[in-house]
């Protein structure tokens, strides 16, 4: 063998050594790949992992299991574990856990020491018994975890450990769960907050106030009581605030005009009394707004000059209002795709201002009121909306031209006007068509961002 032969030889020795040490350096350590396996052995122990995903996890492994290089350590290590399957594009390990003690099952994740997300979604499902949440969760957690989602798992029950301020959480997603007990403490580095369709009681704790970086507040569809914070206004990053199907009472906070990004505010279906604050007015971010069946009453407040560039939803069904529609909504909501104003104690015509919501509006609902005089829409509007279009159980209201079956929608059953109540033609601009789409209400915000946050 000549020199140059044997140099090359040498050469690609030390190459391959170079390699294989690399390689083993970034490797899984032993004892994360072997506490992985046990994880997916205890959450479906149908497969046999082991056999199936024989390598190092960091390099094949099942979807949702992933890894990153840690240089502190010079290794690969497990950041991420996702359970149950979400889509055909993310088909995480399915999950068939039979126990109804799922102490052991978290106790088993503070192996994971670099684990910053940790998702189940549909895993605890049984409609025979119930698994009860670890009293210590938050304690049980690894001190690195972000993200905790657990969405749609309707037999886990139990009380929520009420601190977790220990936790660096940026998002906590607990939806869909037979949960209860009080919001615990949170820490601030939390950004967004989904508590909703639980069993979570008790009144919504002043300390929210220490997490100012809240972009997301949902905590719909539980059992909350007492009178909204004060402090929830401090959350001035809040884009959206859901706090809708609970027992919540009092005032709207007048100090809620601080929230200047807010772009979705839902406080549906509580037992809110005092009037809409006219503050609101101020809150020129605003696209969604939904107040309905609530005690709230009074007046529509002339709040809608500056609100007119964002809104395109606006609900106030059954909130007890009375006076007259301001003509000013139909003139400056120059983006409205949604208006409910139905079941309330509103009186005297429908502004003909209202007009002008023809380029946008999909659905518009004001039925069950005290309106009088003539309904100034459009043949062609009342005929594209259809029964999107609600003006019934109004006794005053009345229209030009033929009635009954010549008429299609929510006009069929008016009658027509007498000559005294035909007003002059107005002519009004109805500005530019924005591309509204009719679905109730007309953005699914929460549904759609959530989806998008939890894909993998």
């Amino acid at each position: 063998m000549d020199t140059k032969t044997s140099h090359l030889l040498l050469s690609l020795l030390f190459l391959f050594f170079i390699l294989s040490s690399s390689t083993a350096a970034l490797s899984l350590p032993p004892a994360e790949q072997e506490a992985a396996y046990t994880i997916l052995e205890t959450i479906n122990p149908s497969f046999n992992w082991r056999d199936l995903y024989p390598d190092d996890l960091c390099i094949s492994a099942p979807h949702g299991l992933l890894c990153d290089f840690f240089p502190s350590s010079n290794s690969n290590h497990i950041t991420e574990l996702n359970f149950g399957y979400f889509s055909d594009y993310t088909s995480n390990p399915t999950c068939n856990f039979t126990s109804t003690n799922s102490t052991s099952l978290f106790a088993l994740f503070s192996s994971f020491t670099f684990l910053k997300k940790l998702f189940f979604f549909n895993c605890f499902t049984s409609l025979s018994s119930y698994t009860a949440l670890p009293p210590n969760l938050f304690s049980l957690l690894p001190s690195t975890l972000e993200d905790l989602v657990l969405l749609n798992n309707p037999s886990l029950s139990g009380e929520f450990e009420m601190d977790a301020s220990s936790l660096p959480l940026k998002r906590l997603v607990i939806s869909g769960t037979a949960i209860s007990g009080e919001i615990p403490l949170l820490p601030s580095t939390i950004r967004q907050l989904v508590l909703s369709r639980n069993s979570i009681y008790g009144q919504i704790p002043p300390s929210i106030s220490r997490c100012t970086n809240l972009n997301i507040l949902d905590l719909s569809y539980n059992r909350l009581t007492g009178s909204m914070p004060d402090q929830l206004t401090q959350l001035v990053n809040l884009i959206k605030l859901d706090l809708s199907f609970n027992r919540i009472n009092g005032r709207i906070p007048d100090t809620i005009s601080g929230l200047k990004n807010l772009e979705m505010l839902d406080l549906s279906f509580n037992q809110l009394t005092g009037g809409i604050p006219t503050g609101m007015g101020e809150m020129v971010g605003l696209k969604e707004v939904y107040l309905s069946w609530n005690r709230i009453g009074g007046q529509i407040p002339e709040i809608w000059e500056k609100m007119g560039d964002n809104l395109v939803g606006i609900g106030f069904s059954g909130l007890g209002l009375i006076g007259n529609i301001p003509a000013s909504m139909g003139i400056y909501l120059r983006k409205l795709c949604f208006l409910a104003l139905d079941n309330n104690l509103l009186e005297g015509p429908v502004p003909v201002q209202f007009r002008r919501l023809e380029s946008t509006a999909s659905e518009v609902n004001l039925e069950k009121n005290q309106l009088h005089g003539l309904v100034p829409f459009s043949a062609d509007f009342v005929v594209r909306l259809g029964s999107k279009l609600k003006l019934g159980g109004n006794r005053g209201l009345c229209q030009v031209g033929p009635t009954g079956s010549e008429k299609k929608g929510s006009l069929e059953m008016l009658p027509a006007c007498n000559a005294t109540e035909v007003p002059r033609p107005v002519v009004i601009s109805t500005g530019e068509e924005n591309g509204c789409s009719g679905n109730g209400r007309v953005v699914l915000w929460g549904l759609v961002l959530l989806l998008g946050l939890l894909v993998v």
